[in-house]
């Protein structure tokens, strides 16, 4: 495959910041903010943390520069890159149509999640669930789905019009505006949970690691999935937004700032969360539901805590809708590249896709969970494994990092290539495993 250099009409980012706030955007969900948090509490706490810092050092970054390099290679959508790195139309197209199709599921089921947590920021500020049994209240609005289906309705149009807007005045602009907000506003969460009696005994908990626990390799798994999962490697996002950079941009770099940012996000969510609740007697380990059953408990105990939870459902409403631009963006361009069709009409049909198939999930618990588990378990972990066999051992790279190199500031060596043969591709291979067994 030569490597594209034809700029034609593809729309480039504004600006390597643009570029790194979006690609951050796709890194930065709700899992950093949700279930990074109790992960934590499930896995040993500290150790976890350590685990996930080394597999985020030596796989997630150089796996984040293999997908974000050979978009900036092919300058085409996922469908396309894929045909272009496996030389053979019928496997490539097959192949791209999967890894193309699997955000959509993906939001099929995002989108309600980002719609419970605008839920629970409007009723923070309303004072809705203050002074009131927090799960009892869960249970409640659970049961409530037209009004869930409403909301995924306005998250759903809001995603299909910043996508709708394009790369630089749609994507870019957002991004620019709603990442810098989440880290102020986990700032601010952390400063008041240091204020907290017995926040330093949370703290230990989450940075003083019990070394034994390194040897659980559930631990290492969980650290893995995790990483992994939350820079959005496998699903083709990475590759869309890495193919509207210019041959010169700094694929070294700009990866390691994104996946940087993305750890940072996840490290304060847990620095602002994990001590606060045990300082308050709560469990960090409480699962999927401690965002909307024990923080708002925690939040109606101190001083502030309305505000704070205003913020921090904020927080947690841009972080979701800057990973579903993502989400939506990856179809919509791959079928622009593909099938030649314009932005209005590729927005529409995946919008419209994405709207019937959320409906069904709001309404029908047993489905929402068949397609969170498929879409966002399996589907994505094959997809990952994916993406390192074809771009890492069939296409090669050697080829990607010697292109990508030519404009880094920071050369990566030969031990790139082993870093995705001997470590990536084993763990994406335990983790996918993990996943079907």
């Amino acid at each position: 495959m030569k490597e594209s250099t034809n700029t034609g009409k593809r729309e480039n980012w504004s600006s390597r910041f643009g570029f790194i706030m979006a690609a951050t955007g796709v890194a930065v969900g709700i899992g950093n903010i949700q279930r990074f948090p109790y992960l934590v509490g499930e896995n040993g706490g500290a150790a976890f943390v350590v685990a996930y810092l080394i597999i985020m050092m030596f796989l997630a970054i150089p796996m984040t520069m293999l997908e974000i390099g050979i978009g900036q290679m092919t300058r085409k959508g996922t469908m396309d890159t894929y045909i272009a790195c496996l030389e053979n139309k019928k496997v490539g197209t097959g192949l791209g149509a999967y890894i193309t199709l699997v955000p959509v599921g993906l939001n099929m089921y995002y989108l309600i999640v980002i719609a419970w947590a605008l839920f629970y920021f409007g009723s923070s500020v309303l004072g809705g669930w203050v002074g009131t049994d927090t799960q009892a209240y869960y249970n409640t609005i659970s049961l409530n789905k037209p009004l869930i289906w409403g909301l995924f309705a306005v998250v759903t149009l809001v995603t299909c019009v910043i996508v709708l807007k394009g790369i630089v005045s749609g994507i870019d602009r957002a991004c620019r505006i709603m990442i810098p907000c989440i880290f102020v506003i986990l700032a601010i969460l952390l400063v008041r949970s240091m204020t907290l009696d017995g926040f330093g005994e949370g703290l230990a908990f989450y940075m003083d690691p019990d070394w034994s626990k390194l040897l659980d390799w559930k631990v290492w798994l969980a650290a893995a999935s995790q990483s992994l999962f939350s820079i959005g490697i496998g699903p083709g996002m990475m590759i869309a937004y890495g193919s509207h950079l210019r041959e010169d941009d700094d694929v070294v770099l700009n990866s390691m700032t994104i996946c940087f940012l993305d750890t940072a996000v996840a490290m304060l969510a847990g620095l602002a969360i994990i001590p606060a609740t045990i300082a308050l007697g709560f469990d960090p380990a409480s699962g999927p539901f401690l965002i909307y059953a024990v923080l708002p408990a925690l939040f109606d105990q101190i001083f502030g805590g309305r505000v704070l939870a205003v913020l921090f459902f904020a927080a947690v409403v841009f972080a979701g809708l800057s990973s579903s631009i993502s989400h939506l963006e990856t179809p919509v361009s791959s079928f622009m590249d593909h099938f030649h069709w314009s932005r209005t009409r590729a927005v529409l049909i995946f919008g419209l896709i994405t709207f019937a198939g959320g409906t069904i999930c709001v309404f029908f618990d047993e489905i929402y969970n068949v397609v969170s588990t498929y879409a966002g378990d399996y589907f994505y972990g094959l997809s990952s494994l994916i993406s390192v066999i074809v771009f890492g051992w069939i296409f090669g790279a050697n080829r990607i990092k010697e292109n990508f190199n030519k404009h880094s500031d920071i050369k990566m060596g030969n031990y790139y290539s082993l870093l995705l043969k001997v470590i990536g591709t084993p763990v994406l291979a335990l983790v996918v495993l993990d996943l079907f067994i």
